[in-house]
């Protein structure tokens, strides 16, 4: 058996300090909405939908969509994201909530960086050469319950395998796992899983995200005027 491979250690929430291009796109790819008119979406309109949970007003969805855009664009850390949204969430939510921010700000980024990840693993070069794929997980202190059920030997499948149908990262709220690509000779080397464990994403993680997006088009036949209004003008339907 190969040596044990050293496990990624826990970074520091912060978006990649490189112009991940692939992450830019893929966030900009969702539209910011009220909690509002979150009640009325479904699943594939939520996938491509920003919100910020407690919050009805689009001004202050729109300025925290606009502060992860740039967390993304121009590689700032938390630090900076805090202090162009923490006043107006705190007077959003009528109270302050600094590990909230935290979760708002690192799910989203993840969240962008591994669909950024996932176009360019599923880009048919990338993968023919690399057709195998593998979850690296964080291990540290601040290991979630669902993670440390993958953190074992790590889970290695093709990737068209469906366990990543469902277990594609993130996992849940503050889920800083990945997807590596790997080759066939790697993943011969590091050794094939017979047997993921059966442990289920959080309600609402693990699907694979959308690559382009360009033929969703939502009914809002079931949309009341004025919300279907603002997806129209949103989606320049």
């Amino acid at each position: 058996m190969p040596p044990r491979r050293e496990k990624p250690s826990g970074p520091a929430p912060s978006a990649d300090p490189a112009h991940f291009e692939e992450a830019v796109r893929a966030f900009r790819r969702k539209d910011p909405i009220t909690s509002y008119e979150l009640d009325v979406l479904d699943a594939a309109e939520r996938e491509r939908s920003f919100w910020v949970s407690g919050v009805a007003e689009a001004d202050v969805v729109q300025q925290v969509y606009d502060a992860i855009d740039d967390a993304l664009e121009q590689g700032l850390p938390l630090a900076d994201f805090r202090a162009q949204v923490e006043d107006s969430l705190m007077e959003a939510w009528g109270f302050a909530d600094s590990p909230r921010i935290e979760t708002i700000f690192r799910t989203n980024v993840m969240n962008a960086q591994n669909a950024g990840r996932y176009e360019i693993m599923t880009a048919p070069e990338v993968k023919d050469a690399r057709p195998f794929w593998r979850l690296d997980v964080v291990d540290d202190d601040r290991q979630s319950d669902i993670c440390a059920d993958f953190d074992g030997d790590p889970i290695i499948l093709p990737a068209d395998d469906p366990f990543w149908d469902s277990h594609h990262p993130p996992l849940h709220f503050n889920c800083r796992s990945e997807l590596a690509p790997l080759t066939a000779e790697e993943a011969s080397d590091e050794g094939l899983t017979e047997a993921p464990p059966d442990t289920e994403a959080a309600d609402g993680f693990g699907s694979p995200p959308s690559v382009t997006g360009d033929d969703w088009t939502p009914d809002l036949s079931a949309y009341d005027d004025e919300i279907a209004a603002v997806m129209r003008d949103r989606l320049g339907l």
